[in-house]
């Protein structure tokens, strides 16, 4: 199920779903993309060896974001540059989007329970553009 979308040749959206899990941890994204995302299937009684990450300083150029849907159904929007719309990415429960830079909105099709996460820090006023704000 995990699929790859591109908009203005570049890639801004990777959906995958619970269908991929394997066992073991699957990492859908690659090394260089600035979100990484893994789907980890274990059994009863395993445990991860004990680590921590390393302080390290990263420049991000571009916010990514991930969208986790529990419950529901919902389209993610892509937009090209010049604010049409692009690609129409269908979710329903049990799917994670990841959208890396681009314009994107979502439409709720059923009642939906939807996580969000994307870099931080945020802030409201320099994080974002409204796209009609823009292009009218």
């Amino acid at each position: 199920m995990s699929k790859s979308y591109f908009v203005d040749g570049e890639m801004k959206a990777f959906v995958h779903s619970i269908a991929d899990a394997r066992p073991g941890v699957v990492f859908m994204s690659e090394d260089s993309w600035p979100m990484q995302v893994g789907i980890m299937e274990w059994p009863s009684g395993h445990s991860s060896r004990p680590h921590r990450h390393n302080a390290r300083s990263h420049m991000i150029t571009v916010t990514s974001e991930a969208l986790i849907v529990w419950k529901g159904r919902t389209d993610v929007v892509l937009f090209d540059k010049q604010g049409e719309l692009a690609e129409t990415i269908e979710l329903s429960a049990g799917c994670v989007c990841v959208m890396v830079g681009g314009s994107h909105g979502i439409i709720v099709h059923e009642d939906s329970i939807i996580t969000e996460l994307k870099q931080g820090p945020y802030d409201g006023q320099q994080d974002k553009v409204w796209l009609d704000e823009v292009h009218g």
